[in-house]
């Protein structure tokens, strides 16, 4: 199976639950044949304060959300924009959670996409390193991530990184990718990355 059409999605948020907290912003980039061909982003009023831990994390800040859209009115669009499209992330349960929660509580709606984590990924083919954040494997990996913990820099991180691993995958002769989505049973192996270094 070779994975070339899918959607990179990245939020960040007030806070790591969905049930109490908002998200502040948005990107998902969509890749044909790996080339950018659209993107939605947006920045989202999550009317109420923003941490001063999260705007030291993110940059974002209260000014900058305070005019723009919020969840209800932007949560459609990005579910249509994801049509039936494989979404990958790092920890992308947690985006995924929060746009599903948003969706069923405002519209109804269910997502239904696949998901592929770079995270679980990059656990099972990627050794060597200190830690698995995405800011410590662009680190290692030599990915440039100039804004970190803004959704479209970790989107295009994150799309550099599933590139990587893929070819960590191809380089090691591993061909059962028909698994991909179901990452608890996958078989790949523990492979190198040395020639990134």
């Amino acid at each position: 199976m070779v994975l070339k059409d899918y959607i990179v999605l990245d939020i960040e948020t007030t806070g790591l639950s969905r049930f109490y907290h908002n998200i502040i912003e948005i990107c998902a980039i969509k890749y044909k044949n790996h080339k950018e061909v659209d993107r939605f982003e947006t920045l989202v009023n999550p009317e109420c304060h923003i941490p001063s831990f999260i705007h030291n994390l993110t940059g974002i800040n209260d000014k900058m959300v305070k005019d723009a859209p919020l969840i209800q009115d932007v949560i459609y669009d990005l579910y249509k924009f994801l049509e039936n499209y494989i979404i990958i992330g790092h920890n992308i349960s947690f985006d995924y959670n929060f746009i599903e929660y948003n969706l069923q509580k405002h519209f109804n709606l269910t997502l239904k996409n696949k998901k592929l984590c770079t995270l679980k990924l990059s656990r099972r083919v990627i050794k060597n390193v200190d830690a698995y954040t995405l800011t410590n494997l662009c680190k290692e990996l030599r990915i440039t991530n100039d804004n970190a913990h803004r959704a479209s820099s970790d989107v295009m991180a994150t799309k550099e990184l599933f590139l990587i691993i893929n070819d960590i995958v191809k380089e090691n002769n591993y061909l059962y990718l028909k698994d991909l989505f179901n990452i608890e049973k996958m078989r790949i192996g523990e492979f190198s990355y040395n020639s990134y270094n």
